[in-house]
């Protein structure tokens, strides 16, 4: 089967607000400077949440809001090689993918990640 055959047959999930869906955290672990703002936002996204998950991969958990297992995922630091292929699969399949400020991410710098259906990205960020 062709790359393009296997996402095509991939689809973000159809959640409408953050309280329909899972989201998937990353804690950013070699940069603990941050730890106590990011916690701060993971308490946030989880208040609204239906719930939270961290598997400590953006890959993965890129691939998770791709295929419709979660409807988003943010972390405040990650290197480019760490999101980038996750990020074409996230649009391919019908979501959003920016930096925190709603812009694209870059690709020279580590940066922070929020990725999403497309439909809750606007009340992920507002957390953020």
């Amino acid at each position: 089967m062709e790359i393009q055959e296997i996402i095509a047959l991939i689809h973000v999930s159809e959640a409408e607000t953050l309280s329909e869906t899972i989201i998937t955290v990353g804690t950013s672990p070699y940069d603990r400077e941050v730890a106590d703002e990011n916690f701060q936002r993971i308490r946030r996204v989880f208040d609204r949440a239906q719930d939270i998950r961290r598997t400590g991969t953006a890959a993965m958990d890129l691939a998770y809001v791709a295929c419709g297992r979660t409807g988003g995922f943010f972390e405040p630091r990650l290197s480019p090689w760490d999101f980038a292929a996750g990020q074409l699969l996230v649009k391919k399949a019908g979501g959003q993918v920016t930096n925190f400020a709603g812009e694209a991410p870059g690709f020279v710098k580590r940066g922070s990640v929020v990725a999403s259906n497309g439909k809750i990205h606007q009340e992920l960020r507002g957390l953020l």
